[in-house]
């Protein structure tokens, strides 16, 4: 702690080295929180629909100093964190929305793997990444996983606490922020530039095969429906489309990317092997008094072609997941080029 009593404060210089002079268009951190049962805790269908609900309402109650009020009608709508992070107002001048569409939220949450039960003393952990101006936000992130630990989720609504918060962001070790129910959080900055995305190559790019693995249900929409398989082409275009928004509304400056240009040199790279499952997890809308159907495709595809470009494309994709669902946990990818031993991170 400083002398003046301040909370801990990051070195940057610790995260500054290998940035190079290159601007990326969009910032983000990754974070991990580390979870400690309480009681049993029972996980049995997609993590991501356990924690989706729950967690909005937690994150309400820790931001909200008036719960009763319709968000419509109240005063501090234009600063409140509750509505910037869950109901973020569409840019001006930004990329267009589809008619009725919602601006991205700022998040990206990575629950504890299917099927898995926790006794108590158990740790798992879950994942949260965030982008752009929300990093100012953390703060209620961590009051609102305390919250919802104290609600419990999943069948009987276990219980639990938060033992522990890392930065994790890729390429560099673990970094801890905050131990303990009652430790202080180590400020920030916390935020990395995502690699660089380079101008669409004209040419001369060299063949090769990449294996892109699709963790949680990838549910990406075309011609007006759910259930577009991701072929190469359909993956980047949404990608592109995911980038451009939160860049806009969470950055304040949409990244220039001619994406008539990526989504041509995307169809040069063909699906050669695919191994997708559609799995179609539900969860029970409170809010909307119904069962939601939130399918996608889950396994593994290869792709042949000029797809090295792409590269910072599909790194962005792991970090940020892709289709609808994102926020809570569909769409995660990882990605293997083929004669390399890794890839697209853990």
């Amino acid at each position: 702690m400083s002398p003046d009593g301040a909370p801990p404060s990051r070195n940057p210089s610790a995260t500054a080295a290998g940035r190079g002079a290159a601007v990326s268009p969009l910032r983000a951190a990754r974070f991990r929180f580390t979870l400690e049962a309480q009681a049993n805790i029972e996980l049995t269908d997609f993590a991501g629909t356990v924690v989706r609900g729950g967690f909005g309402v937690a994150f309400k109650r820790t931001a909200c100093p008036l719960r009763r009020q319709p968000c419509e009608t109240c005063l501090l709508s234009a600063s409140c964190v509750y509505l910037q992070v869950f109901e973020t107002p569409a840019p001006e001048g930004g990329p267009l929305l589809p008619r009725g569409g919602k601006a991205p939220r700022p998040f990206v949450l990575e629950p504890p793997e299917e099927g898995h039960r926790f006794a108590p003393g158990d740790t798992f952990t879950v994942g949260l990444t965030l982008v752009g101006r929300a990093e100012a936000h953390l703060p209620y992130f961590v009051y609102a996983f305390r919250r919802l630990g104290e609600m419990g989720i999943g069948r009987g609504r276990g219980r639990y606490r938060l033992a522990r918060l890392e930065l994790h962001n890729p390429g560099e070790p673990p970094e801890p922020l905050l131990e303990g129910e009652g430790g202080r959080l180590v400020s920030g900055p916390y935020l990395e530039p995502l690699p660089p995305i380079p101008p669409v190559p004209a040419g001369g790019v060299g063949e090769g095969r990449v294996t892109v693995r699709y963790h949680t249900p990838m549910r990406l929409k075309e011609g007006g429906r759910y259930g577009a398989r991701p072929t190469f082409p359909i993956l980047v275009k949404h990608l592109l489309r995911r980038l451009s928004l939160l860049a806009a509304c969470h950055e304040g400056r949409p990244p220039v990317l001619d994406h008539r240009a990526w989504i041509e040199a995307a169809g040069r790279v063909a699906t050669v092997a695919e191994e997708l499952t559609w799995r179609d997890p539900e969860r029970y809308s409170t809010r909307q008094r119904s069962r939601m159907r939130l399918g996608g495709w889950v396994g593994q595809a290869t792709y042949a072609g000029p797809w090295e470009p792409f590269r910072p494309l599909l790194a962005a994709a792991r970090l940020l997941h892709v289709g609808q669902g994102a926020t809570f946990g569909h769409g995660r990818l990882t990605f293997a080029p083929h004669g390399a031993t890794s890839g697209g991170g853990p």
